[in-house]
């Protein structure tokens, strides 16, 4: 659903990816191990290595979001990402948002619509926002713990030794 403002700029809201095909799993919670939903998708999604799917562009590691989506709905079937409204600033730039619910845990993220050096972009095209918003809705994959390291600077997961 997109809602058009009184000034005819149109913002995305309520695109919602809300999967229904398998249950998650039984037991004392969702995990059967007595761990809360956010211990369980921060313990399950933080040691993945995702240096295979992510690429340097310069300075910045991007991973794909393709690749992240199918990871996260690989193990939490029921994993649900909203896109939120855009916020539109006086000089021409946006900020997309993004929210993911795993279990009943949810993160909310933010990220300008920005270049290829990481500068904000005024009046972006439609290809600019919808990158931005998949890049968002990694960032808040990270929240839950996929890729998290990424956004530290570093290469690799932690080793859990």
């Amino acid at each position: 659903m997109t809602t058009v403002h009184e000034a005819g700029t149109m913002q995305a809201a309520n695109l919602t990816d809300k999967s229904t095909d398998s249950p998650e799993p039984n037991g004392d919670n969702e995990n059967g191990c007595g761990m809360s939903s956010s211990q369980s998708a921060w313990t399950t999604l933080s040691p993945v290595d995702v240096s295979e799917h992510s690429e340097k562009k310069g300075r910045f590691t991007y991973l794909s979001w393709a690749w992240a989506w199918a990871c996260v709905k690989d193990r939490f079937p029921l994993a649900e990402y909203t896109l939120l409204p855009d916020v539109h600033y006086a000089d021409g730039t946006m900020e997309v948002r993004v929210e993911v619910t795993i279990h009943e845990l949810s993160h909310t993220m933010w990220l300008a619509v920005m270049d290829y050096q990481n500068d904000a972009i005024q009046n972006p095209d439609a290809a600019a926002i919808n990158i931005a918003r998949m890049r968002c809705l990694v960032k808040c994959l990270a929240m839950h713990g996929l890729g998290h390291y990424i956004y530290a600077g570093e290469d690799l997961p932690p080793d859990p030794d």
